[in-house]
């Protein structure tokens, strides 16, 4: 039985190495389902609407709800929000309804747009799959060039993927996470979030920060453990990262965003390498 609220499950696999059969205990990354809920106040009443349902691994719910209502642009400022509220499915409505993490706003504090039009749930592989309309995934709201972005060297970020496996606990356990972590200038890492899916992790991350009034992360560096594609584009430009680096390559419509928005975007990223696919200027490397 698998436990919904818990990160990962013990599972009893056979393993084979050769000639040699072996019965053991393995563990699992749980993916399991989130609504995430936004309750607002509009003409003097309250309104309630399921923003999405995505598959998730438990854990910082109240970070990643928050966080894609961030990157989704409806709300603001931590302030505006009155309360967070977990409500697990064994209390829903219905039986068989996945757990549910609500965000009250203030009274007076309304959505700062319409959210987004979504039909199904979000799955872990990508972040947009749910959108109804294709005009809703073609670069909407893409962000004014920064008048000085943050210049980093290029052996600091190269340092800081070499540890950025170190900060990925849950994946030395299951080897079925992804992870996005933020760095600074001085090559330190300041904060990791780890979930099957990898633009969750990125919300969890962007959640976290907000709730912490450190948006806009603009003197930040944005390190994603697998693939940039377009989704973790947007969402890091709309919390104010302008430089990301990942482990993997980069999708085509994530380097036309980038660029566009005159945002750093590396991939390959190794200890020894790096492939700079925009921004090549603000990724400095050092001279002999």
């Amino acid at each position: 039985m698998i436990e919904h609220n818990k990160p990962t499950q013990i599972c009893k696999v056979t393993r084979i190495n050769g000639i040699k059969t072996t019965d053991l205990e393995d563990a699992l990354v749980v993916e399991s389902p989130l609504a995430i809920v936004l309750n607002d106040w509009s003409k003097g009443h309250q309104r309630s609407q399921t923003i999405a349902v995505t598959m998730r691994t438990p854990g910082e719910d109240k970070a990643l709800a928050v966080g894609l209502l961030v990157t989704d642009g409806l709300i603001r400022q931590p302030g505006d929000i009155a309360s967070t509220e977990f409500i697990t499915a064994s209390h829903a409505l219905q039986p068989n309804a996945a757990n549910t993490m609500a965000v009250q706003l203030r009274r007076g504090i309304t959505r700062a747009c319409e959210p987004m039009p979504r039909r199904g749930q979000i799955h872990s592989s990508c972040g947009v799959c749910a959108a109804t309309d294709p005009d809703d995934i073609h670069m909407p709201s893409t962000p004014s060039p920064l008048d000085s972005p943050t210049i980093f060297q290029a052996e600091i970020v190269q340092r800081m993927i070499g540890q950025l496996r170190e900060q990925q606990t849950l994946f030395q356990a299951t080897g079925g996470l992804h992870a996005a972590s933020l760095g600074n200038t001085h090559g330190e890492i300041i904060a990791t979030h780890e979930d099957i899916g990898r633009h969750n992790a990125l919300d969890k991350l962007i959640g976290q920060q907000f709730l912490a009034d450190e948006l806009p992360l603009s003197e930040h560096i944005l390190l994603v453990s697998g693939r940039t594609s377009y989704e973790i584009v947007h969402k890091a430009s709309m919390a104010g990262i302008r430089s990301i680096v990942g482990v993997g390559a980069a999708s085509s419509l994530a380097v036309e965003y980038a660029s566009k928005a005159q945002m750093t975007l590396a991939g390959f990223a190794k200890k020894d390498r790096l492939t700079i696919y925009t921004g090549e200027q603000y990724l400095l490397k050092a001279t002999t």
